[in-house]
């Protein structure tokens, strides 16, 4: 956080900056599953929105921004359970479970302006916490 007091701002912007080469079946901590993911994400944007606040009120602009920051952090989380995590249905269960009982996550997924367009199909599944039609 002491990066970001050092920065006059930031700002999201559209363009990709830096392209990943991905390499299936790989190591690389883009392709590999954590089960501990999802927890380290919402670790550091909880960090995130204590700092922000300390600083002064958010705009309703960078709120935004940071909802759907932590909106998408966590869907990419959720959907790495489901597609990697190789549980079992009732296990995987319990796990999207806890992710949407998480207080950040599911605030921003109700408030955030954006979401990526590969999770529109399940949105209304993952804010009604419809289990079933997620996985």
């Amino acid at each position: 956080m002491k990066y970001f007091d050092a920065c006059q701002n930031v700002v999201f912007v559209q363009e990709c900056g830096h392209y990943y080469n991905c390499i299936a079946a790989s190591s690389s901590l883009t392709q590999k599953y954590r089960p501990n993911l999802f927890e380290l994400k919402m670790y550091l944007n909880e960090e995130l929105e204590r700092h922000l606040n300390s600083l002064q009120t958010l705009s309703k602009e960078e709120q935004d921004a940071f909802y759907c920051y932590v909106a998408s952090n966590g869907l990419t989380c959720l959907e790495k359970a489901i597609l990697d995590s190789k549980l079992e249905p009732e296990a995987l269960i319990r796990r999207l479970e806890e992710m949407l009982n998480h207080a950040l996550f599911y605030e921003s997924l109700l408030k955030a302006g954006f979401i990526p367009d590969r999770f529109c199909p399940y949105l209304e599944y993952i804010r009604n916490r419809d289990y079933i039609n997620i996985i």
